[in-house]
């Protein structure tokens, strides 16, 4: 599968998830073309080429699984951090070596019981970065926003299969008494 099936099957999942997801009308190439400009003039990476093709058929994400934050903030912005995307880097950045690659917030995965995670693009990879007062630990890499979205999805849903267990078991046990 493709890149571009890969996000197609992403967007799917999003609407065919048992948790509604508010998916944004998609982003122009012209504003893809002016996001990645100031991407530019902030010294961050490019948005990445399945960002760019999730953004054209769907601009944003906001729900219980992800938010893909999109262009939010391009609109009116005075200045290149008033951009979610820009200004969710900057904070991730802040404290990195000189050296070290920047990274990219493109959203986070949100969990119950969870810290959300953002969801970063560096060295060609996806991380989810865990911020627990301003330190950010790395892990689970993955190789395309398809993977990321979709792996949220079947986490967030085990997750909530388990909780439901749980609480069955302890009403059975409720009423066992």
């Amino acid at each position: 599968m493709n890149l571009f099936e890969k996000i197609d099957l992403a967007i799917e999942a999003l609407k065919k998830a048992p948790q509604k997801s508010t998916l944004s009308p998609r982003v122009s190439n012209e504003d893809l073309e002016k996001m990645n400009n100031l991407l530019s003039e902030a010294q961050l990476p490019q948005m990445p080429l399945d960002v760019m093709y999730f953004l054209s058929k769907v601009g944003a994400c906001n729900g219980p699984y992800c938010d893909i934050y999109g262009a939010e903030g391009l609109q009116g912005a005075t200045d290149p951090e008033d951009i979610t995307v820009i200004g969710a880097s900057a904070d991730i950045n802040r404290d990195e070596d000189d050296d070290e690659p920047q990274g990219l917030v493109i959203g986070c995965i949100r969990e119950a019981g969870l810290l959300p995670h953002y969801i970063v693009y560096k060295n060609e990879q996806y991380y989810q970065v865990e911020d627990e007062r301003g330190t950010y630990t790395y892990f689970m890499e993955q190789g395309n926003l398809g993977d990321v979205i979709i792996r949220a999805i079947e986490n967030a849903e085990k997750r909530k299969a388990q909780r439901d267990m749980a609480q069955a078991r302890k009403d059975v046990e409720k009423w066992s008494e």
